[in-house]
């Protein structure tokens, strides 16, 4: 089945996940609620010019990259983007449950929030796929800005990330490592929660490892600047998100988007290495060291001592400065 029938065959699905009608679809798009209704129930085709329209608008809804648009994230990589990377046991899992959780049987109390965190649930193995894929196309990006790609392995996070111990004794750091090895599945999760809850947050929050009195060990958010506290034997910091703790990391997803959301194509044949292939956040990352370097950091310096909106804010600016580079 070809892109255009396999969106057509689960647009009303697509559309439920945002909460719209078909009014309000068909007002994004162009057409007629009419047209809308007749797509959804295949009693006409779906042309080239309303599938593209239809991406736009689904892409631009989907993502800023929260709790409410994971399950649509998703979906979307499932039956468009990415679908040879799913099997065909975890398609139809994935929008059975989706078709599950959206149907006109649910409660009205269930908002997108809530639908999208029991599909998260549902499905998590398929999502932690889905988001590690994501994350590993970025992955040179995250290892240059020396960030945590939170689904590497544990060791690798702990030489990352291992600042907060590099004054302990051999012996305590060995200990360290060995526990972020025993724990390396829980640990990726409490990581992958963290950077989805508190990315974009202004707040910083930081993941850390303790062990109690009785070799208890557990995992826990503190809110704020706690890894100024000295790691010790009991307590490891491990990884920190949001608040002031921005890099590139966290422009460069956004500024891919802007790019292949307005299809520049007469600017992304400058920084793309196959022309007519979308813009990767690898490709994105090199024009701007190669090209201009320094200019996400010069952006977010300016907006530091912003305590809010700056993440949209700088990268709307870096945004447009490429742009204005990119015409010369």
């Amino acid at each position: 089945m070809d892109d255009l029938h396999k969106l057509q065959q689960h647009l009303r699905l697509l559309r439920t996940m945002l909460g719209w009608s078909a009014q309000k679809l068909g007002e994004e798009v162009g057409v007629t609620r009419q047209t809308v209704n007749k797509i959804e129930n295949c009693k006409s085709p779906i042309s080239q010019t309303l599938y593209l329209a239809l991406l736009t608008v689904f892409k631009r809804e989907s993502s800023a990259f929260n709790f409410e648009t994971r399950m649509i994230q998703c979906i979307l990589d499932i039956l468009i983007f990415n679908p040879d990377y799913y099997t065909s046991s975890e398609t139809e899992q994935a929008l059975r449950s989706a078709q599950l959780l959206v149907s006109p049987t649910s409660s009205d109390k269930d908002t997108k929030q809530t639908i999208s965190d029991e599909w998260v649930r549902t499905n998590k193995r398929i999502y932690q796929k889905f988001f590690d894929r994501l994350l590993n196309e970025n992955k040179s990006a995250a290892i240059e800005l020396n960030q945590i790609n939170p689904t590497d392995q544990a060791d690798s996070v702990f030489e990352l990330k291992k600042e907060g111990v590099k004054k302990m004794r051999v012996k305590t750091r060995k200990r360290w490592i060995d526990l972020f090895e025993e724990y390396d599945r829980d640990i990726k999760d409490a990581l992958f929660e963290l950077y989805i809850k508190y990315v974009l947050d202004t707040v910083r929050h930081e993941l850390w490892m303790y062990v109690d009195d009785d070799g208890e060990v557990s995992l826990r958010t503190n809110m704020g600047y706690a890894s100024n506290i000295i790691s010790n034997e009991q307590r490891c910091f491990i990884y920190a998100c949001g608040g002031e703790n921005l890099t590139a990391w966290d422009i460069l997803p956004r500024l891919e988007y802007l790019l292949n959301a307005e299809d520049l194509h007469s600017y992304c044949d400058a920084i793309r290495k196959n022309p007519g292939d979308r813009v990767r956040v690898s490709e994105l990352q090199k024009y701007i060291e190669t090209e201009h370097p320094g200019l996400i950091e010069e952006w977010l310096e300016e907006y530091f001592e912003d305590p809010s909106g700056y993440l949209e804010d700088c990268t709307q600016r870096v945004y447009e400065d490429i742009l204005k580079r990119l015409d010369g």
